[in-house]
């Protein structure tokens, strides 16, 4: 299932006892204040409050991330591992964020502090760097910020983190379920 943090004990408990395996979270970011400017309206406690249940019943999680936010620093790899070391979901997905048209972002850079954004849609691709690091910059931080983060700082807190996704195992089952699909093709 996909949810926002629930933190119902009941719920969770009846979910599992009616089949429930897997709940999945779009975080996005571990970052409050990133969360708040994005208007994301979730806070960071709600989740742990939320994935402490599922583990109590059971109920594996998973949790989608976003690299490259607004507000971000580069701190924020510091605060995405100690949130992932402490909470222990079962896969954590990082994506990296694509300015799509019509996303209140590329409707409204100036109001994400974005001097920049790439028209060649073609280029995009939020899932590069998830396995490996041989791709390149212009397709994965296919903007830039007036301050803040430069597209390089953003392009390096991707592969550290999908660096520490792998060598944590946070991201193997997902790896295994992609080779399984290769081999049957």
């Amino acid at each position: 299932g996909q949810s926002r943090a629930i933190g119902d004990e009941l719920l969770l408990k009846t979910a599992k006892d009616s089949g429930l395996v897997e709940l999945s979270f779009g975080l996005e970011s571990v970052n409050q204040e990133v969360l708040d400017f994005t208007n994301k309206k979730i806070k960071i406690s709600d989740i742990e409050e939320t994935i402490k249940l599922c583990k109590k019943y059971d109920i594996k999680t998973r949790l989608y991330l976003i690299n490259g936010l607004p507000k971000e620093s580069r701190n924020v790899v510091k605060q995405t591992i100690q949130f992932i070391e402490k909470n222990k979901p079962n896969l954590v997905l990082l994506s990296s964020l694509q300015p799509y048209p019509g996303s209140p972002i590329a409707q409204n850079p100036q109001k994400y502090g974005i001097s920049w954004i790439d028209t060649d849609y073609t280029k995009y691709n939020h899932l590069k760097n998830r396995f490996d690091d041989n791709e390149n910059l212009n397709s994965v931080v296919p903007f830039e910020y007036e301050k803040g983060l430069s597209r390089e700082q953003i392009y390096d807190n991707l592969l550290e983190l999908q660096h520490f996704l792998r060598v944590g195992g946070y991201n193997k089952w997902l790896l295994e379920y992609q080779f399984t699909m290769i081999e049957k093709v």
